[in-house]
């Protein structure tokens, strides 16, 4: 959508133009390039229409769009305005700035420009053949012909019937007798423990009789009238009963009439089968011994009732007692028709929904087959219809005859860099680099004879400038008239620098000099990343390394890799902004952890970029430009090296972070003026900037330490944000020696985090340069702000919990566990909770010091 599209969609949305923020949001587009590239198709360097919307189509540059209107509009017209220009671009969608990293995205969204696609298929298709195409006359009469759509509807509505009465049978076969089963069992086993507890009474008086304590008479009085008073069940109504072998009424606490009368022929008048059930519970105990019985009986006391109910019947040989007691079973089946009518209930709903879904599935799945319906009658009649698809996938295709590439499409074209005629005839091991992962080049060179039909594969591509990248490959035989292809589909992968961490024990025969050399070395960034990932195993193999060195080798490999990534992309920038002819001076700022020199293996990037500007408003836009590319196409190489890009933006690829030098300064003078957390955060992560070879870089950190030294309002606000936020009171209750393991958990980072802040506070209040914790600690004790002995705590606090962090994470790393730095105390060594409690106290101490320097205040 172009500028005045923008401006009218948001005035008839909106009510307002907004004309300068559309124009904002598109700036850094090469205008001339593009109309050379209009007139000519043919672009100077490698030009792309828009390779300017890494820079403002992206959410991250909304903070900058908010800053440069805030005078003009409110913030949340600016954001309005900002979201919709993107949306409007992108189908709805607002990229961030690492979208334009991925090569699905630059796929989907950047290569779809009209000009560029009439371009490319006129050549597959002739002007006549894509004319018909586009204009829908090919296959307009096909179309006007194609069958009814009962074999749609079949398809679609079959199977949904069948899932739902699966689902109505399943519930009320299967689900509800199971459930029904489960409560009858649960009545069962209560009775049947209920019986037993009433046999162990009149066990004891059988007892009683045999040691002729009592006569056989006393002992059945007794038993009875003990048996009649228990009660149980619901509102204690349910009881015990007693008939004999005959049968006769023994005993029945509710039907006293019924006592020694003869129930030979006493039936269950409520079952239809009309039941003799006392005959039958003599039957069942002379037969098993013990058993249950279901019948119909008076409702607790109330003879005018009558309710379902299940007994349990145990045999008294000794006495020829047959002992009963039971359970009401109708609630069971008031129980079960509540459940039936909730599953009906749920049935329905679910019923309803699924219809509901079904009918938006049916829907868009009648357009879908509509639209493929017509794309196969397309496809039949286009002379290449399938290299037309071939041409728009996201992955890379190469077709090889007897080991030349017959075919490539698009996508590996842009990989390559290299153009379909270039790659045409060209022998398949020419692309594919020395290191080639998995794959040997002779296993390559054998591919059309011994590999199986399909197979997968890691290899890397080497482009037109040597430039190695690593891809996933699928290998799979193609059958043509005359003799057999195959056809190479290949996506672009990232190998992360930790994905090779090895055991500690494991021994390598590799030195971190070796890897510095190799990566100062390095012609593409493909060599350079390999040789960065040889020092995950150096280090882990290097058990009497301390935790200085490790930090020491994995910094001196980021900034060579940095600066040798720098090396390797500038010679391009330069060719493709040849028309600048003004002088390029700058320096690539590391801020963070990367700049303390305290990253590890799993630290993302924090860096940002300063220049001297040239004279000229159009020099100035080119020259901000040129860096900003150079910034992006840096920061994307370090992260397919494994460091991530920085979650709160600061790194050069931001344009809020790839300023000039008195824009530097302008950006320091903003922090000492405006004390907001924002502007703290920025001046903290400003006050760790290091590139020590650079004298621009070392004039930005020189004022910054010097405003911030002539400022003690903002030094104090400083102290206020460091060290209001310090340790909780809990977290040192898990540090300590009387604190219980329990849940508790102690998140390493924390401690680290106190200690680095804190010390850089006084960095800066003293004007310390060194941004290293070590290095500042150090200065402090020189300078005798610290003294020894604290000086001495906190250096072997630090080095400890980054040590124990290191390895904590590598842990993690092998386990496959979430690394979040947290550990839980229960798992701690008695040395490690030794370190973490002299951790904790050192640190509790450098900020009772630190919070009565800046604050005054006395714990």
């Amino acid at each position: 959508m172009d500028i005045q599209e923008h401006i009218s969609r948001t005035k008839q949305l909106l009510g307002i133009a907004a004309e300068d923020i559309h124009k904002w949001i598109d700036g850094y587009f090469d205008k001339e390039s593009f109309r050379q590239f209009m007139e000519t198709r043919s672009a100077r360097g490698n030009f792309n229409p828009y390779d300017h919307r890494r820079h403002r189509h992206c959410i991250e540059a909304l903070q900058d769009a908010l800053d440069e209107f805030k005078n003009t509009y409110q913030e949340e017209t600016i954001e309005k305005v900002f979201r919709m220009h993107l949306k409007d671009d992108y189908q709805g969608y607002v990229p961030e700035r690492t979208d334009f990293s991925d090569p699905g995205f630059l796929s989907k969204y950047h290569q779809g420009s009209p000009e560029i696609k009439e371009s490319e298929e006129k050549q597959l298709f002739g002007v006549d053949q894509l004319e018909e195409y586009f204009a829908d006359k090919a296959y307009r009469t096909q179309r006007e012909r194609m069958p009814g759509d009962y074999g749609f509807w079949l398809r679609i509505m079959l199977p949904t019937a069948l899932t739902v009465l699966l689902f109505v049978i399943f519930i009320f076969i299967v689900i509800v007798p199971k459930i029904h089963s489960v409560m009858i069992d649960d009545k069962r086993e209560l009775i049947q423990e209920l019986a037993k507890t009433g046999v162990s009474v009149i066990r004891y008086y059988i007892e009683q009789t045999s040691a002729r304590e009592m006569d056989v008479q006393s002992a059945q009085m007794h038993a009875i009238s003990e048996l009649s008073k228990i009660r149980y069940g619901v509102q204690a109504k349910d009881y015990f009963w007693i008939i004999d072998y005959h049968p006769h009424m023994v005993m029945h606490p509710y039907r006293p009439e019924l006592i020694g009368s003869d129930l030979t022929n006493y039936r269950d008048h409520e079952d239809k089968s009309g039941k003799y059930l006392f005959r039958e519970a003599v039957e069942l105990v002379a037969e098993k011994g013990e058993g249950f019985l279901q019948y119909y009986w008076q409702w607790m006391d109330n003879p005018d009732t009558s309710a379902l109910k299940l007994s349990y019947v145990v045999d008294i040989p000794e006495w020829k007692w047959i002992l009963g007691t039971g359970v009401y079973i109708n609630d069971i089946e008031v129980e079960m028709n509540a459940i039936t009518r909730s599953l009906i209930i749920v049935s329905i709903l679910l019923l309803v929904i699924l219809l509901i879904f079904m009918s938006f599935i049916i829907i868009q799945g009648r357009s879908i087959e509509h639209r493929r319906r017509r794309a196969e009658a397309a496809l039949k009649e286009a002379k290449l219809r399938y290299r037309s698809l071939v041409e728009t996938a996201n992955e890379g295709y190469i077709l090889v005859v007897d080991k030349a590439v017959t075919y490539s499409n698009t996508r590996v074209q842009q990989m390559l860099d290299m153009g379909e005629q270039e790659l045409r005839g060209k022998n398949i091991q020419e692309i594919i680099a020395a290191q080639s992962g998995t794959l040997s080049m002779e296993a390559l060179h054998d591919m059309c004879g011994r590999k199986p039909d399909m197979f997968w594969l890691q290899l890397q591509l080497r482009s037109r400038n040597g430039t190695a990248f690593d891809v996933n490959a699928k290998v799979s035989k193609v059958f043509l008239s005359d003799t057999v292809a195959y056809l190479i589909t290949v996506r672009n992968i990232q190998q992360y620098q930790h994905s090779i961490i090895l055991d500690a024990s494991q021994k390598v025969e590799d030195s971190v000099e070796h890897i510095l050399t190799d990566i100062r070395a390095s012609k593409n960034p493909g060599h350079c990343m390999l040789s960065l990932q040889r020092l995950p195993a150096v280090i882990l193999s290097g058990n009497c390394m301390s935790a200085a060195q490790k930090r020491g080798a994995i910094m001196n490999c980021y900034y060579a890799v940095t600066d040798t990534l720098i090396t390797i992309i500038k010679p391009e920038l330069d060719q493709k902004y040849a028309a600048f002819t003004g002088e390029k001076n700058f320096a690539f700022l590391h801020m963070g952890s990367n700049a303390r020199g305290e990253m590890t293996f799993f630290s993302d990037q924090d860096n940002a970029l300063v220049y001297l500007e040239t004279e000229g408003e159009n020099n100035k836009k080119e020259l901000k430009r040129y860096y900003l590319e150079l910034a992006v196409k840096v920061c994307a190489k370090l992260k397919t090296g494994g460091f991530d890009y920085c979650p709160g933006g600061i790194q050069a690829s931001n344009p809020g972070w790839c300023l000039s030098l008195e824009q530097w300064r302008r950006k320091t003078e903003f922090w000492m003026d405006n004390f907001g957390g924002k502007s703290l955060l920025e001046a903290q992560v400003c006050a760790d900037m290091y590139n020590e070879s650079s004298d621009l870089a070392m004039s930005v950190k020189a004022d910054f330490l010097a405003c911030a030294k002539n400022n003690p309002s903002f030094i104090q606000a400083l102290a206020n944000s460091v060290l209001q936020s310090g340790i909780s009171r809990p977290l040192f209750g898990v540090a300590g020696s009387k604190q219980t393991d329990g849940e508790s958990r102690i998140n390493i980072k924390d401690l680290l985090r106190i200690i680095e802040s804190t010390v850089r506070l006084y960095a800066v209040r003293e004007g310390i340069e060194p941004c290293g914790t070590i290095d500042r600690l150090n200065a402090l004790r020189e300078r005798s702000v610290l003294k020894d002995e604290m000086y001495r705590d906190i250096h072997a606090s630090f080095e400890q919990l980054w040590d124990l962090r290191f390895a904590r994470q590598l842990e993690s790393f092998r386990n496959l566990t979430k690394m979040d730095d947290c550990i839980p105390v229960i798992g701690l060594s008695d040395q490690e909770r030794q370190i973490l409690r002299q951790a904790t106290e050192s640190v509790e101490g450098l900020l009772a010091k630190a919070r009565y320097d800046f604050l005054g205040q006395i714990f």
